[in-house]
C-alpha cells in the first residue's frame, strides 16, 4: 500500500486488511489536518510530531478510562461477593437459632 503524507510518499507492507489500513490512514490524515489548522508551522516533521502527541494523548486517555472501568467492575464484583458471604452467614445463623429453639 502506498501512503502519501505531508509531501512524503512511501510503500508499506502489512498483513492487515487494506480497508482497515485506509481507515487508519484517514484517521491519521484527520489528526494531521487538525494540527495544521491549529498551528502556523508548515514543517512536516513538527506537524507529524504534534499529530503523534495528539494520538498518544488520545490513546493514553482511552487506556486510563479502560483501567478505571476495569477497577469499577472488580469493585462491583467484590461487593457482590461480599453480599453473597453475608447472605451465607445469615442463613447459617438462622439455621443455628432454629436448631437451638427446637
Amino acid at each position: 500500500m502506498t501512503i502519501n503524507l505531508l509531501g512524503t510518499s512511501f510503500t508499506i507492507q502489512s498483513d492487515e486488511d487494506p480497508a482497515y489500513l485506509r481507515e487508519i490512514l484517514s484517521y491519521l490524515e484527520a489528526k494531521i489536518s487538525e494540527v495544521t489548522t491549529g498551528v502556523k508551522t508548515t514543517d512536516p516533521l513538527k506537524i507529524s510530531i504534534l499529530a503523534s502527541l495528539l494520538l498518544a494523548d488520545e490513546l493514553h486517555k482511552l487506556k486510563n478510562s479502560q483501567e478505571m472501568l476495569k477497577q469499577q467492575a472488580q469493585s462491583s464484583l467484590s461487593s457482590q461477593e461480599y453480599e453473597r458471604e453475608v447472605d451465607e452467614i445469615t442463613k447459617r445463623l438462622i439455621r443455628t437459632i432454629d436448631e437451638c429453639l427446637s
